[in-house]
């Protein structure tokens, strides 16, 4: 997506507290899957350790072609007066309907690798880089992976290379298992 208003600069009080971005506003025909409002560290941001958000659409209909979003974003502020919200608008023109474009008639898989990147994304002990160590990926594999937070979702690319690979999700099963992510054994039996 692109930036369709001049660029802001976001005023950071040295204050520890983290930065708030919030959906405002969301163009008719799509849809948000998941959270309007999000929290970036406010660590990261000081130490310019490349911070993001990320928000997941959809589109309801298959005649959405262009997506606008209005975000605000702000710090907030532990006395004073109430911090001020900035809004960033960004638009987008759609044309990929291609198998991760996440369309509401998803098939089966579609919606279970959805859950799965939702699921696997955030940084924990057992996400995406796990997985790809699991499933043979070597140590400047996974560094790259690393490396595409914040232009691309490291599962998506992950699970899109294991399909084009022959393989089916279910075939994670075992590496999941191994995981103890239940969490996302659920989703490729279906109880999610």
């Amino acid at each position: 997506m692109k930036e369709a208003d001049a660029p802001q600069p976001l005023f950071i009080h040295d204050n520890g507290e983290d930065v708030v971005v919030e959906l405002a506003k969301l163009s008719n025909g799509w849809e948000n899957d998941g959270l309007t409002s999000k929290t970036i560290d406010f660590e990261s941001i000081w130490h310019c350790l490349a911070p993001n958000c990320k928000y997941l659409f959809h589109p309801k209909e298959m005649s959405a072609t262009k997506i606008v979003c209005d975000f605000t974003y702000y710090q907030p502020i532990n006395q004073g007066p109430p911090p001020k919200k900035r809004t960033l608008k960004i638009a987008d023109q759609y044309t990929d309907r291609s198998s991760l474009a996440l369309k509401r008639n998803l098939t089966k898989d579609r919606k279970q690798m959805k859950s799965l990147i939702l699921k696997l994304d955030p940084k924990s002990d057992k996400d995406y880089t796990m997985l790809a160590e699991k499933i043979g990926y070597q140590p400047e594999e996974i560094r790259w992976l690393e490396e595409q937070k914040g232009l691309k979702s490291p599962t998506e690319i992950l699970l899109q290379k294991w399909i084009d690979d022959g393989h089916q999700l279910m075939d994670l099963k075992h590496y999941l298992l191994e995981m103890e992510r239940e969490d996302c054994l659920s989703v490729l039996s279906g109880d999610n």
